[in-house]
């Protein structure tokens, strides 16, 4: 355990030690968590193995299904709260974008553009 400085830019440097025991390098991802009032979780993660097991767990699932419902219930959320809003606006603001080649799922994001 190690006191690190944030800097200007909101940038932690993660102590050389750590970073050798963790394997991590350049590049490498990290998941941060705000659990609770002050404390954050930092977690590495593996991109190619999250992507996989997603692909593992969504083998038998119809992604398009879960989508479609996804959406629907947003879309029913947003009426509640703002009923005086169109759908639309909301509909830009908030996307689950799923990309997929074939029957694998090689990208899930949220988007707001």
């Amino acid at each position: 355990m190690e006191i690190v400085n944030i800097d200007k830019a909101g940038r932690i440097v993660i102590p050389g030690a750590i970073r050798k025991k963790m394997k991590l390098d350049k590049g490498s991802k990290l998941l941060i968590a705000d659990v609770e009032n002050d404390l954050l979780i930092i977690k590495k993660i593996n991109i190619e193995e999250l992507a996989k097991q997603l692909e593992k767990d969504f083998k038998n699932i119809d992604i398009d299904t879960i989508i479609g419902k996804v959406q629907s219930d947003i879309k029913e959320k947003i009426k509640k709260k703002h009923p005086s809003v169109p759908y639309l606006i909301y509909l830009y603001l908030a996307k689950l974008k799923l990309l997929k080649k074939g029957n694998k799922i090689t990208e899930i994001t949220f988007r707001t553009d």
